[in-house]
């Protein structure tokens, strides 16, 4: 449909005055549909300071074995286990907030997958849970204080698994 001359002469007269909009005003007061008036969004706007402190294991390594589980046990039972590392923050603020996360070991089937594989069957695999506490928290400068790991290999995971021994590689890191 085409505007009557009128309309069309007014735009062009105003065409050196914000012309967009008062082109978009004049159809929408003759009812013409248009898109000149665009919809909305939003932004959400962020940003992260990075804190002023270092946090650092006081060890390389640790172990966490779950021992001999017998299958044949009756009954057989869930096996939990737990270690602890120590752990330290120094750097400039009196309180350091760490974060501490693992990268589910070797053999991961998935996210929180932890799995040992066999050692001689290298397609053989047991699962088992994996968690540290506390993973976050508020901690004083300075201080030595412990995480606790905890796993745990259910009965039914062992009672039907090959004869053998299982290992694993979990990696943690501590931020900031």
């Amino acid at each position: 449909m085409t505007p009557p001359p009128l309309i069309l002469l007014m735009t062009r007269r105003v065409t050196m005055h914000n012309s967009g909009k008062i082109f978009c005003v004049l159809l929408a007061l003759i009812g013409a549909t248009t898109s000149c008036f665009a919809g909305s969004t939003t932004i959400s706007v962020s940003a992260t300071i990075l804190s002023r402190n270092e946090c650092k294991f006081n060890a390389k390594s640790a172990d966490l074995a779950f021992g001999i589980l017998d299958p044949l046990a009756a009954p057989a039972l869930d096996v939990t286990r737990q270690t602890t590392i120590q752990f330290v923050c120094n750097g400039k603020d009196n309180l350091a907030t760490y974060f501490v996360t693992d990268d589910d070991g070797l053999y991961e089937s998935g996210a929180n997958g932890n799995r040992m594989e066999h050692s001689t069957i290298p397609a053989a695999f047991l699962p088992y849970t994996f968690s540290v506490a506390p993973a976050t928290d508020s901690v004083p400068k300075g201080a030595n204080l412990p995480l606790t790991i905890t796993g745990t290999v259910l009965a039914n995971d062992y009672r039907m698994a090959y004869a053998g021994t299982y290992t694993d590689i979990v990696v943690l890191t501590i931020n900031p």
